[in-house]
């Protein structure tokens, strides 16, 4: 079952979660509604998830993604990946847990960019809580997620 709110928006709930800006690189930090930090449950608040029932099992988030490098190492293979988790998990970063994958190589001059979007379900507790991590070797980064949907599993 999939469920999005009728708001002639191509989002559920308006208001983005900025990955980067957030949860620190490299590391597990949990994302819940808002409240959720001051309650204990979430290292982060995301209002977006404030209309997410509390008998949810998934959300669908759409990523989007852009990085730039300018003047740096020729040729450098750049890379930024993200992860999520359920609110419990326990896995580390890896395949099974990746939702968004870039590579991209610089020029001779040492500039690259890449922009890319893709749409993922992301498992949450039944306090509406998930985990994220990031990595990346791009010299900026803005990595943002937008709730489109929840669902039920069968």
């Amino acid at each position: 079952t999939f469920v999005n709110e009728a708001n002639d928006q191509p989002v559920a709930v308006t208001g983005e979660f900025d990955i980067d800006s957030n949860v620190t690189e490299t590391a597990w930090e949990s994302v819940g509604p808002s409240g959720s930090v001051a309650g204990g449950d979430a290292d982060n608040d995301w209002a977006a998830l404030d209309d997410v029932p509390t008998d949810a099992d998934w959300i669908q988030v759409r990523i989007a993604c852009e990085a730039s490098d300018t003047s740096s190492t020729a040729n450098a293979l750049r890379s930024t990946r993200i992860y999520a988790r359920g609110g419990d998990g326990s896995q580390g970063v890896g395949p099974i847990n990746q939702i968004h994958k870039h590579l991209y190589y610089n020029n001779a001059d040492g500039d690259g960019a890449y922009m890319g979007q893709n749409t993922v379900k992301i498992p949450i507790n039944s306090d509406r809580v998930f985990d994220v991590n990031w990595s990346s070797s791009c010299e900026a980064l803005d990595a943002d997620l937008y709730l489109i949907g929840w669902g039920y599993n069968p």
